[in-house]
C-alpha cells in the first residue's frame, strides 16, 4: 500500500511540474501546408509576380500562385491543367470561362466571408447568382496627336465633344493637311466596335435568343460613324483566305485622332487626351467601364483558399495599391478615387478631369456567346503590324463604299450566326470534356 501510494505520489509531482512548465510558454505552432493555386489571365509574367503573385504572398504566406501560361482556357483543358482562379477581360465581350461553364456560383462565399458587394461601382457587378467579381475598369479616351494639331494651327479637342462635332474637326484637319495621303484625321478600327457599341448599349448577340442584333436601328448609328471616319486600310490574302489590317503603329501614318483605353505604367504619361466623343441624344454617355473579371473554376480542390484571394484582389488595400500606380479600381470609395494616378509621373488634375467627364456605361446582360475576339481574330500585330480578322468584317468596308446597308447587313448577319453556332458547338465539347 506504502508503495502504491509513493507511485501516485511521483505521477502527481510529475504532471504538476510539466504543468508549471507550460505556463507562460507559447503552444508550439503548427506549420500550415503550402496550397498552390494555378491563375490564369491576362498579363505578363511579370505584371502577375510583381502586381498579383507577390502582395498574394506577404498576404498569405501558405498560398502560392502560379501561372498558366496557356493562350486560352481550352488548351487548359486539354492539357488537363484546368486553373483555379481565372482573370479575363470582358469589355465589349463575354468570358470564355462563361462560355465552357467553368466559372462557381460565389454567392455563397460572398456570404459566408461577408463579402460587401455595395462597394463595387455601380454597374460593374453582374446580377445573382454572382459568378465572378470586378477587378478593374477600363476607361476609354479620345487620343490626339497634338504636334500634329501644331503644325497644322488647327485648335484641340476638348471634353464633352459628340462624335459628329469630331468628325468635322478630322475634316477641318483634313482640309488643313491637304496633300498629305498619309493624314488621318479620326482613325477607327475594328477593335473601337464594341467600345462604340456599349455607348448605345448594344451587343452582338441577342442575350436571351443568341440571335445577332445588327438589324436592330440603333446600329444605325454606329454603321454612319463608320463610313465617315477614317478606317483602316486592308488587303485579302488569298493563300490563307483573312484579310490584314494596318494597325495604329504604322509608321507611314499621321494619326490625329483614336480611341485608347486609359492605361500608363512607371514611364508616366505618353499622350494627349481628351474625353471619349458622345452621341448627340445620350451626353456624357460613355463607354462600358467593366474590363477585368475574377472568378473561381467549378473544378478547383481549393475553393476556399482561392476566395480568400480574389477577396483581397478586390479589398480596400489592394485597389488602392493599383489606383495609385493608375488602374482603375473597380470599388466605388471616395479615398480610393482621389488617390488614382498617385505615383503616375506627368499626370495632372485636367487629365484626371477627361478620364472622369463621361458617366459610365451599365453594364449590358450579354450572351454567353458574344465574344468578340472569337469575331476578330488578331495575329502578327507587333512583327508584322497588322491585324488579322475574319473576313466577313470586309462588309462594314462595303458599307463605307455605298454598298446597298440591307444587303450588307444581312450577309453579315449570316457570317455572325455562323461563328456564333461555332462557338456554342466548341464551347459543349469542352463542357463534356469537364463532367
Amino acid at each position: 500500500m506504502k508503495y502504491i501510494c509513493q507511485v501516485l505520489l511521483i505521477i502527481s509531482l510529475t504532471f504538476l511540474i510539466s504543468s508549471c512548465e507550460g505556463i507562460g510558454q507559447s503552444p508550439k505552432t503548427v506549420k500550415k501546408e503550402i496550397v498552390e493555386l494555378k491563375f490564369w489571365g491576362e498579363g505578363s509574367r511579370e505584371y502577375f509576380d510583381k502586381e498579383i503573385a507577390e502582395p498574394i504572398k506577404a498576404q498569405f504566406p501558405n498560398i502560392k500562385l502560379t501561372l498558366l501560361m496557356k493562350h486560352n482556357l481550352k488548351l487548359a483543358i486539354d492539357e488537363n491543367v484546368v486553373p483555379d482562379i481565372m482573370l479575363e477581360p470582358v469589355y465589349g465581350q463575354q468570358s470564355e470561362s462563361v462560355q465552357l461553364g467553368l466559372q462557381l456560383d460565389l454567392t455563397n462565399y460572398i456570404k459566408v466571408n461577408a463579402l460587401d458587394t455595395s462597394h463595387f461601382e455601380p454597374g460593374v457587378l453582374e446580377d445573382e447568382p454572382i459568378s465572378s467579381l470586378p477587378f478593374t475598369r477600363t476607361h476609354y479616351v479620345l487620343s490626339y496627336n497634338k504636334a500634329l494639331f501644331d503644325s497644322l494651327g488647327i485648335d484641340y479637342p476638348t471634353d464633352g465633344m459628340t462624335w459628329d462635332e469630331t468628325l468635322k474637326l478630322a475634316a477641318k484637319l483634313k482640309t488643313a493637311g491637304k496633300g498629305k495621303s498619309s493624314l488621318y484625321g479620326l482613325y477607327l478600327t475594328q477593335s473601337d466596335i464594341p467600345i462604340i457599341a456599349s455607348q448605345l448599349s448594344l451587343t452582338f448577340v441577342d442575350p436571351v435568343t443568341n440571335e445577332p442584333t445588327l438589324m436592330d436601328k440603333r446600329w444605325d448609328q454606329l454603321f454612319q460613324l463608320w463610313k465617315s471616319a477614317d478606317t483602316a486600310p486592308y488587303y485579302r490574302d488569298n493563300e490563307n483566305s483573312h484579310v490584314y489590317y494596318e494597325t495604329l503603329v504604322s509608321p507611314t501614318k499621321e494619326i490625329a485622332m483614336s480611341i485608347v483605353p486609359a492605361y500608363w505604367n512607371a514611364n508616366g504619361i505618353t499622350t494627349s487626351l481628351v474625353s471619349l466623343p458622345v452621341f448627340t441624344d445620350n451626353p456624357r454617355g460613355g463607354a462600358d467601364a467593366a474590363s477585368t473579371t475574377l472568378s473561381i473554376s467549378k473544378q478547383s480542390k481549393h475553393k476556399d483558399q482561392a476566395f480568400q484571394v480574389i477577396q483581397y484582389l478586390v479589398s480596400d488595400e489592394f485597389q488602392m495599391q493599383i489606383a495609385n500606380k493608375g488602374q482603375f479600381s473597380s470599388l466605388n470609395k471616395t479615398i480610393i478615387a482621389d488617390s488614382f494616378g498617385s505615383k503616375v509621373p506627368g499626370i495632372t488634375k485636367e487629365m484626371i478631369n477627361s478620364l472622369n467627364y463621361n458617366d459610365l456605361a451599365v453594364r449590358v446582360k450579354r450572351s454567353k456567346f458574344d465574344h468578340f475576339q472569337d469575331y476578330l481574330i488578331k495575329a502578327g500585330a507587333i512583327s508584322h503590324v497588322i491585324d488579322t480578322s475574319i473576313p466577313y468584317w470586309e462588309a462594314f468596308d462595303h458599307l463605307k463604299k455605298g454598298e446597298d446597308k440591307q444587303k450588307v447587313l444581312r450577309g453579315l448577319t449570316i457570317s455572325l450566326k455562323y461563328s456564333v453556332d461555332s462557338i456554342k458547338d466548341t464551347a459543349e465539347e469542352y463542357r463534356k470534356k469537364l463532367d
